[in-house]
């Protein structure tokens, strides 16, 4: 099968617990500066610079949420281990950032990281964005035809959870999406967040490849979640590449949107898409996600080879789907909304509330405060801390099962994807080993170039060179004697 190139941009939530905003934002500085010490020789700037693996590290736009970009990945259950990657690097940098207060004697001073889509007032949303490379042979309007209903329903596989005053809720995102299509994502004020970014920049040759960019989905804890929301996305985009995909009038759903909020809102998904009988699809969210399930085995049983993650992930669709109906318990520790929603209920219960009590109950002193509590739940299981995350402590019990081993994620901190772009750029942070480039000046600032100079007393005589890569799946290393050469460093 045709490999594509996946990438996760995920903004972590920070807070400093000293509760005063200056202090907010020298911690957040600091956390930057821990980390770029790392790569600091070949680094664009101390807030936005590429990693020894290849992954993208920056302040994003509002300048209030840290964001680790993944490298370049030609597997999903690459993109898994790089994905948790990230977590382990932002986890080593808070706990230097916290050692570093703690010696220097501001006790008060600590900061949590958490891999979440919402803060606490559940007013403001930050993102997960997910990027498919993709066939421009493809027409736009067919590709997202085909999608809306997939995208709609997709949450009930893959959402992270989340608690408020009107209930449990199955996705934190979903709430905060408001058109089908824009090239939105950020302004909330002008209510432009869409389930399609139609960004196009595809960091590749821009003829044969558009950069499909989904900013609706959740950060997920779980392995088996992450690994649902972009396995089952990426064969639903080979189907409509390859032109093996039946009309999607069956599954037509009116009003996508306000069908992604009320399925949010309704943890059985039994929930019907909005909009006239004659015009929509009287399937549930369930049978809709099966639908595509079916479409995907048809398809792969057409072909004459396929790759075993392939067969992995729609085995485990059919399961997740197969639970979601009859026993939703078995998908604890699997799939993230599942879990979160019974480690409250448990809390629940001890309390002798369910869901239906706690919401008529709500204005009671003692409803309150056990939403409070839930609500702490729902933000401590995304800490990023291995000894004390909610999620970390379920996993590290054997509770959470996972597809990519700690070790191979430990190893993805300091190394790159091997067959991507990702291990060319890599491959410059190690040019300094050799003396010959001791006068040499590296800069990795783009995805798909780096600037060379080479340093000389006269800058008359300097010679500089900008090397680009176009094709993200080239991972072929830099060529010391052609660099040298262009530099004049040494002679052909």
């Amino acid at each position: 099968m045709k490999r594509r190139i996946y990438g996760l941009e995920t903004e972590y939530g920070i807070i400093d617990l000293s509760d005063d905003s200056l202090a907010e934002v020298s911690c957040l500085d600091h956390f930057f500066r821990v980390i770029y010490e790392k790569v600091r020789s070949a680094a664009g700037y101390q807030n936005r610079f590429f990693y020894l693996n290849g992954a993208y590290i920056y302040l994003e736009n509002t300048g209030k949420h840290p964001e680790y970009a993944t490298p370049e990945c030609a597997g999903v259950k690459d993109l898994i281990r790089w994905d948790k990657a990230g977590e382990r690097i932002f986890e080593e940098a808070m706990a230097e950032v916290n050692r570093e207060m703690v010696q220097s004697r501001q006790t008060d001073r600590q900061i949590r990281i958490y891999k979440n889509n919402t803060d606490a007032s559940g007013l403001t949303t930050y993102g997960c964005h997910e990027n498919y490379l993709v066939s421009r042979q493809v027409e736009e309007s067919w590709l997202y035809q085909c999608l809306i209903p997939f995208l709609v329903t997709r949450q009930i596989i893959c959402g992270s959870g989340y608690i408020d005053e009107l209930g449990f809720k199955i996705s934190q995102r979903s709430d905060f999406i408001y058109q089908v299509e824009s090239s939105g994502s950020t302004d909330a004020a002008t209510a432009n967040r869409p389930i399609i970014h139609t960004k196009d920049e595809p960091l590749a040759n821009k003829d044969l490849w558009r950069r499909f960019h989904l900013i609706m989905g959740d950060a997920n804890m779980c392995q088996i979640s992450a690994f649902l929301k972009v396995g089952t996305t990426a064969l639903v985009l080979r189907m409509i590449e390859d032109g093996f995909f039946p009309e999607p009038h069956q599954l037509r759903i009116f009003e996508p949107v306000k069908t992604l909020k009320k399925i949010n809102a309704n943890p059985f998904c039994l929930i019907k898409p909005e909009g006239p009988e004659d015009d929509c699809s009287p399937l549930t969210a369930t049978q809709i996600q099966r639908k595509y399930l079916e479409w995907t085995e048809e398809y792969l049983s057409g072909l004459t080879e396929v790759e075993p993650e392939w067969r992995e992930i729609t085995e485990i669709w059919e399961t997740t789907l197969d639970a979601l109906e009859e026993n939703p318990a078995e998908l604890f520790g699997r799939i993230d909304w599942i879990t979160k929603k019974r480690l409250m209920e448990s809390i629940l219960e001890k309390h002798g509330f369910d869901w239906k009590g706690l919401k008529k109950e709500i204005s009671s002193p003692e409803a309150k405060s056990l939403l409070g509590t839930l609500k702490t739940v729902d933000l401590h299981y995304h800490d990023i801390r291995r000894d004390a995350g909610l999620y970390n402590l379920l996993e590290k019990e054997g509770l959470a099962e996972t597809l990519v081993s700690e070790e191979k994620i430990q190893a993805a901190k300091t190394a790159p994807p091997p067959d991507t772009r990702a291990n060319w750029r890599a491959g410059f942070l190690k040019l300094t080993e050799d003396e010959r480039f001791q006068n040499v000046r590296v800069q990795i600032t783009e995805w798909d170039s780096v600037n060379l100079s080479r340093q000389l007393p006269s800058p008359a005589l300097s010679e500089s060179r900008i090397l680009k890569r176009e094709d993200p799946l080239d991972a072929g290393l830099p060529d010391r004697e052609e660099i040298l050469r262009k530099l004049k460093i040494i002679k052909d």
